[in-house]
């Protein structure tokens, strides 16, 4: 089975910082803990690709913590980027990341050249990014429906003629669905 390792983002990731990517890591670690959750727990990665994967961590988080990331929306949605990123890496090679500004709709704009090159101005785009995360599905508000959204959002950008993904993250089950759009 492979291993999804959330210590791997802490340090940072091609194009986000090591601060950012802590931000990440720990809401993802914090969203698990609050669903019960430990390091090892399987992820079920649905849609383009069909696997489990387990998550591991080893940094320590406290229940303070914990309890500091009060807002679930937050916490999940932050902790689903962490996640996605991780997943996109794991599952299409290692890339750079380019966050994209609002009204693109997308989160991040995505390469594979110029990883660790100063002017990411200049780095080729080769791919459209993006995330979603929930707490917990309800009638309302479940993966499939975020991802229907999510297609919808990223048309925005379609003229850029790139392929575009849509990961969304759910922490209670907890599973993933990644779409190639």
């Amino acid at each position: 089975m492979r291993v999804l390792n959330l210590d791997k983002i802490k340090t940072g990731l091609p194009g986000i910082t090591p601060a950012r990517s802590f931000l990440y890591m720990e809401a993802a670690i914090v969203s698990l803990m609050k669903k019960g959750y430990a390091s090892g727990i399987i992820l079920k990665v649905e849609g383009d690709f069909d696997m489990k994967m387990k998550i591991e961590w080893t940094e320590s988080v406290s229940q303070n913590t914990v309890d500091s990331w009060k807002e679930e929306r937050y916490a999940a949605n932050y902790g689903a980027v962490g996640i996605s990123l991780l997943l996109y890496t794991e599952l299409l090679g290692v890339s750079y990341f380019e966050e994209a500004q609002i009204g693109t709709g997308i989160d991040f704009w995505v390469s594979k050249e110029g990883i660790g090159q100063e002017d990411a101005l200049h780095i080729p785009k080769e791919a459209r990014l993006e995330i979603s995360g929930l707490g917990k599905e309800t009638v309302s508000n479940t993966v499939n429906m975020r991802i229907g959204q999510k297609k919808r959002q990223i048309t925005t950008s379609d003229g850029t003629n790139l392929p575009g993904w849509v990961i969304v993250v759910e922490f209670n089950t907890p599973k993933s669905k990644i779409i190639k759009k």
